[in-house]
This record gives structure tokens, C-alpha cells and sequence, in this order.
């Protein structure tokens, strides 16, 4: 007898099948699993069920600065100095 009911089993291989055609196809859009897995384990270093006690904006607004933060490094200010934005 397995170890783990139908449902479940069903909803491990539905995942794998999307993380493998994400990562080695390069198909498809990134599973929430992924981004919930980085959140847990590099962001906020908590439980998934800790995380969906969070406020889903507040999520998004702290990935949202993450991704910039990524993309977008600070620049140097000795190269900036002088330079103004927003003007």
C-alpha cells in the first residue's frame, strides 16, 4: 500500500512535471512553488504555512523591491556624484 493518498500523489507528479518543463524545457511559467521555496527558505526563513499567514500585498511589495534590488544594483555614488534624477 502507498505512503501517501491518490490526491496527493496526483498533485507531486502534476509539480514535477511543471518544474521540469520550467527548468529543463524552459516552458511555461515558474511554478508558485518555486517563488513560495525562495520566499521560506531566503527571504523570510519561516514555514510555508507562516507565510500564508502573511498579507499577500505585503508579499508582493517586498518581491517587488527585491526583483529591483536584483536588477537595478545601487550605483557607485563616487560615479554619480553631480548626477540628479527626477529633474
Amino acid at each position: 500500500m502507498s505512503e501517501f493518498p491518490d490526491a496527493i500523489r496526483g498533485r507531486a507528479k502534476k509539480l514535477a512535471l511543471g518544474l521540469l518543463k520550467y527548468f529543463f524545457i524552459g516552458k511555461g511559467e515558474e511554478p508558485w512553488e518555486v517563488t513560495e521555496t525562495l520566499l521560506c527558505t531566503e527571504v523570510y526563513h519561516c514555514l510555508p504555512s507562516e507565510l500564508n499567514e502573511e498579507a499577500w500585498p505585503d508579499i508582493q511589495r517586498q518581491m517587488m523591491v527585491l526583483e529591483y534590488r536584483a536588477r537595478y544594483p545601487k550605483p557607485d555614488a563616487k560615479k554619480t556624484k553631480g548626477a540628479s534624477f527626477g529633474n
